[in-house]
């Protein structure tokens, strides 16, 4: 079972409200944009526990309009409600603005090509613009084609096609520094096999970019833009299957049309459907990796659509797990990694539905999804983002910016005592000498606890603080600061690591005594005791015991 810790973003006094969310997509880097009535908007970059990176601090007397992290560089793509774009650089907070005369409304459009060779820009006035970034992640001279729609653009996407060279040839072309044969050389990497080399397509990437009346258009970075579909209504997203060539296009009233696209750039209809639920721009709608679309639009349930099996379903709350009667779902994040799906409700709780396979009585399998115990926060949940390798979760608020990290719930047992952990800050306390019960809450996270007959140790990752029973009440007897990664505890001593020895500490964090590891021994990263022996685990695979009866 597992818990989530929420580490709320130490955000300047003078940010005020949140609106905007960006992770990127491998470093644990959180980008926030915020919006205060009385000075203007700022963005600013918080690292896993919310520290604020101070150097990427940026502020305008206006409101920012949208972030992109670049796939793969710590280089964030800021677009402002005023048209201007500038590139901000993470830890030196260094920034580049992009030419002042090329958008002049509110940015629309902030997207990156795979590698993150190439970035589009749009805005309110109908204006695109495709830039070339370099390897050092730096703008590349002026823009490389400018369009003018002459309509507010709402979504783009790009669609890699590249041509049919040498692949030899083309990665010794990426390798010598050839942007365009990079973007070309990952896109056929990342395809995993999905993708086609379309034969006699002479152009680096495609965009599908869509206006706010219902035009698509296909644009490549030579400067070729062509009208490629129409469809009723503005254009909320869009999503291209590579395996089946076929593009998806949802509008803010939930039209769901599909499209075919021909080798030579024609789009065919397949089907159009009216798809049920509220629309409108506040609803909340994403694509998953395998096709399916959800989308929560403020009620009780959140939708499902598998493109792939032409399904749709609900997912609900459960009054029994810790919802309440008439709790409304507002926005909607997955995580593909872990294939978990995240729900905000207006009364605070972040829900979690967890992919699993369940086998029925004749031992047919299928999957399903499964609701898990709801996290507690605060305030009516708006926003939610899964990003990073590290598979952390924002959630934005009317009142904070959190971010989620998973922890595996802990629990020890000795001397006819256990604890289990119940929540981030809880623990639940079983003496089965004298068959009672006592719960412990703590002012920070449990990431570990050790019990004896008479105490209870606990470490948050920093801290280790000692709890002694009295009575039908637990008071705290001692604490001391500690990044041990591992602790351990028998009678009046605490055992604790650092390299290339384990201390034994008394309960208020006195060093008594030291048992030292040789180099070739290696690093203490474990600890357990049983009865009056303590085992140690290295990180070079040794294991030494040691006797607790004796000094």
């Amino acid at each position: 079972m597992a818990v989530y810790f929420d580490h709320r973003i130490e955000a300047p006094d003078s940010s005020g409200t949140a609106v905007l969310l960006a992770w990127h997509s491998s470093q644990p880097l959180l980008a926030v944009g915020s919006v205060n009535p009385a000075s203007g908007g700022s963005v600013d970059i918080y690292l896993q526990q919310g520290e604020q990176v101070e150097l990427c601090h940026v502020e305008r007397a206006f409101s920012p309009a949208l972030l992109r992290w670049h796939p793969t560089k710590p280089l964030l793509a800021v677009g402002w409600e005023t048209g201007e774009t500038l590139l901000l650089t993470h830890p030196h907070g260094e920034h580049t603005l992009l030419p002042q005369n090329t958008h002049t409304a509110c940015i629309t459009l902030l997207e990156w090509s795979l590698s993150g060779a190439r970035l589009v820009t749009g805005d309110q006035a109908g204006v695109l613009a495709l830039w070339k970034v370099d390897a050092r992640g730096r703008l590349h001279g002026n823009h490389l084609t400018k369009q003018h729609y002459n309509k507010p653009l709402t979504h783009c996407i790009f669609r890699p096609t590249p041509p049919t060279e040498d692949v030899a040839m083309l990665a010794k072309a990426a390798v010598s520094g050839d942007e365009d044969a990079l973007d070309k050389f990952n896109w056929r990497k990342s395809s995993k096999g999905g993708g086609v080399w379309s034969p006699g397509s002479h152009e680096g990437l495609t965009i599908y970019a869509s206006t706010a009346d219902g035009c698509v258009y296909s644009v490549d970075d030579q400067g070729r833009s062509v009208s490629l579909l129409t469809v009723e209504g503005r254009v909320q997203k869009m999503f291209y299957s590579e395996r089946r060539a076929m593009l998806a296009v949802v509008t803010d009233s939930l039209l769901l049309s599909q499209f075919s696209l021909g080798p030579e750039g024609g789009a065919q209809e397949l089907s159009k459907v009216k798809l049920s639920g509220r629309g409108g721009q506040t609803a909340d709608i994403i694509w998953t990796e395998s096709g399916l679309l959800i989308t929560a639009s403020g009620e009780q349930h959140i939708r499902l659509w598998d493109l792939e099996r032409d399904d749709n379903y609900v997912l609900s709350l459960d009054e029994s797990l810790g919802f309440e009667r008439g709790e409304l779902l507002n926005c909607v994040s997955h995580c593909a990694a872990k294939d978990i799906l995240a729900a905000g409700t207006n009364r605070g709780r972040v829900a979690l539905w967890q992919m699993v396979t369940v086998t029925n009585q004749k031992a047919d399998t299928k999957t399903q999804w499964k609701l898990q115990t709801p996290t507690e926060l605060e305030g009516n949940i708006t926003q939610l983002q899964w990003g990073s390798s590290l598979h952390l979760l924002a959630v934005c608020s009317t009142s904070s910016v959190l971010i989620l990290s998973e922890h595996v719930m802990c629990s020890h047992y000795s001397q006819q005592v256990a604890a289990v952990q119940l929540t981030p800050t809880q623990l639940s306390l079983t003496y089965f000498s004298t068959d009672t019960q006592l719960t412990l809450r703590t002012d920070t996270h449990i990431r570990a606890v050790q019990v004896a007959k008479e105490t209870v140790t606990v470490w948050d990752g920093r801290c280790v603080t000692v709890y002694e029973v009295s009575g039908q009440s637990l008071r705290s007897t001692g604490s001391f600061q500690c990044d041990s990664a591992a602790l351990a505890v028998h009678e009046e001593n605490i055992y604790t690591v650092e390299p290339n020895r384990v201390q034994v500490r008394t309960p208020q964090g006195t060093v008594k005594q030291l048992l030292t590891f040789s180099e070739a021994e290696g690093n203490p990263i474990m600890l357990d005791v049983c009865g009056s022996y303590l085992a140690v685990g290295t990180d070079t695979a040794h294991i030494r015991v040691f006797d607790l009866t004796r000094r």
